[in-house]
């Protein structure tokens, strides 16, 4: 008698990719080597390529990322009462207003959820039904309550608050805590500072027995007030990092927290994650200080979080950018112009490799891998130099591989990239400035760069030529950097103060007082009657 036991892996994987990303969830309940078969990256990778067209009679075109989307994406807002505690810094708010946004022609779902105690922010996991709201403990701050509700009844769940204390012994100007969910893990780190002295402190939480599994607590020195953390994958998180010498690079740490989990299941203590490797970021010259690094990735969005579910089963190590935006300032400043803000674009695939051997060759008692800027900068990553005043990009202007930026969207996707160039043989060329305020892109003389302005404005462009943002008085060398990209040139109004992305992208126009007025839908996809248009048509819009 044969059973599944008996099959090849590479049998099952082979009939498991002719299935949707609901039948593929179910055929975990089947057994432990289903369970492994469908989180392995084998399967994932299968699937990848069948959507992106590389293998022949599939069954379908392409797994529906419309339906996570519309099952996963919420918007939110709230009003915020009079300050009833004058010794409170923070804004609160003691009720929610919930949007789903779907692509059902019956209409857009809505409803309130009350609270009886004020609150200072929330992030959510729809998936899961979870929705977290925390608020800074008073009057003497020394610590956080987190509570978690559902998100669609606002009930309490099981475990219905978790309280996070912040040491009162060590002295703090300000104290601030960002929350993520990453799948039965709230992962929440507390920063503090005294005047150019800073710390942070990671706690992984495991939500339904509000149990505390993995922790973390590092110091950090130098010129930066707030350093930036971020989740990479269901068990890599990275953290940026400002040394406490200018004569050292900035940073970006990378911990594992795999092992950590492991022996909190095993009884003991919560553990510590492994700094398996730092990859550093450009040198800068001496007198040159960081006043802002901050970090964003698709990997650990508030409203889309594919490390904690698989959804379209993209795989999270190949399907996540990490986006990192610097401020520097070469000290005296006396003007504006001795500012320089840099937008730095890495997909974690490309450090999937590095990241793989230093966790073999990088055992939890030795020192962790410090990769050169030089040996993975210029080949894994983008930097742009940005003219714009405002440094911060909004936290839901990335999805996948896309990054939207005012006029422009841009694509990293390695294998839709491969798969173009080898079709068309040829890419086109753009400058090394991105102008936020306008559609242009300016090269380093300030003009248009002379190859780009021949090109139509509605075309999408990929490109290939290196960056070379000059070094200056800010770095010791040119910054220069390769990686493959596409541009689009967009016309969004700028009235869309947020957009959320996913395959399709949701633009939130507002009142005066940032309530939402009204939900306009794009598309990026090229139609049949403009096929090599990147201007996105309109979809639909919807008034709230």
């Amino acid at each position: 008698m044969v059973n599944f036991s008996h099959l090849p892996s590479e049998l099952l994987v082979h009939t498991l990719s002719y299935l949707d990303c609901r039948d593929v969830v179910r055929c975990q309940a089947i057994s432990r080597r289903f369970c492994e078969i469908t989180h392995s990256l084998i399967l994932r990778y299968a699937i990848e390529l069948s959507v992106a067209g590389f293998t022949d009679n599939a069954a379908h075109q392409g797994l529906d990322l419309s339906l996570p989307l519309s099952r996963g994406l919420f918007m939110f807002t709230y009003e915020t009462p009079e300050p009833t505690n004058p010794i409170s810094p923070a804004v609160s708010f003691n009720h929610l207003a919930v949007v789903q946004v779907s692509r059902a022609e019956e209409g857009v779902p809505t409803w309130t959820l009350d609270f009886e105690e004020s609150f200072h922010d929330f992030c959510v996991d729809p998936i899961q039904d979870l929705l977290i709201l925390w608020r800074k403990v008073l009057p003497n701050s020394n610590g956080y309550k987190l509570s978690l509700l559902s998100l669609r009844h606002g009930t309490p769940l099981h475990v219905s608050s978790v309280f996070l204390a912040v040491d009162p012994s060590v002295p703090s100007d300000y104290t601030s805590i960002d929350v993520k969910v990453s799948g039965d893990f709230i992962v929440a780190c507390i920063y503090r500072t005294r005047g150019l002295i800073g710390s942070m402190d990671i706690t992984f939480i495991r939500w339904r027995t509000g149990e505390i599994e993995v922790r973390l607590h590092r110091d950090r020195q130098g010129s930066l007030r707030f350093a930036s953390f971020c989740l990479l994958s269901n068990d890599l998180f990275a953290i940026g990092v400002t040394p406490p010498s200018t004569l050292e690079s900035l940073a970006l740490e990378v911990y594992s927290f795999r092992e950590a989990l492991l022996d909190s299941q095993c009884g003991e203590p919560p553990g510590t994650p492994t700094h398996i490797a730092t990859y550093e970021l450009p040198p800068l010259q001496d007198r040159v200080h960081p006043l802002h690094l901050g970090m964003m990735s698709t990997a650990g969005t508030d409203l889309y979080d594919p490390a904690s579910h698989p959804r379209s089963f993209v795989s999270v190590g190949s399907s996540s950018l990490l986006a990192i935006s610097m401020i520097l300032m070469r000290s005296p400043a006396s003007s504006l112009s001795h500012l320089m803000r840099i937008l730095l674009v890495i997909p974690v695939c490309s450090l999937t490799p590095m990241l793989s051997n230093a966790a073999q060759t990088s055992p939890r008692a030795s020192k962790p891998l410090t990769i050169p800027w030089d040996s993975w900068g210029p080949s894994c990553s983008r930097c742009f130099h940005l003219e714009s005043e405002q440094p911060r990009f909004y936290g839901k202007s990335m999805y996948a591989y896309r990054m939207l930026l005012p006029h422009r969207l841009l694509d990293f996707n390695p294998i839709d990239l491969a798969r173009e160039l080898c079709r068309t043989g040829s890419s086109t060329r753009s400058g090394n400035t991105i102008d936020l305020d306008g559609s242009e892109i300016r090269g380093e003389d300030g003009g248009k760069d002379a190859r780009s302005s021949r090109v139509p404005h509605n075309t999408s462009m990929i490109i290939t030529e290196e960056t070379r943002i000059p070094a200056g008085d800010m770095f010791i060398d040119d910054v220069v950097t390769r990686l493959p990209y596409r541009s689009t040139p967009l016309d969004i109004p700028a009235r869309y103060g947020t957009i959320l992305g996913g395959e399709d992208w949701i633009g939130m126009e507002t009142d005066h007082r940032d309530r939402i007025k009204a939900l306009h839908i794009f598309s990026f996809g090229r139609t049949a009657d403009a096929e090599d248009s990147g201007i996105p048509e309109k979809a639909n819009e919807r008034q709230l």
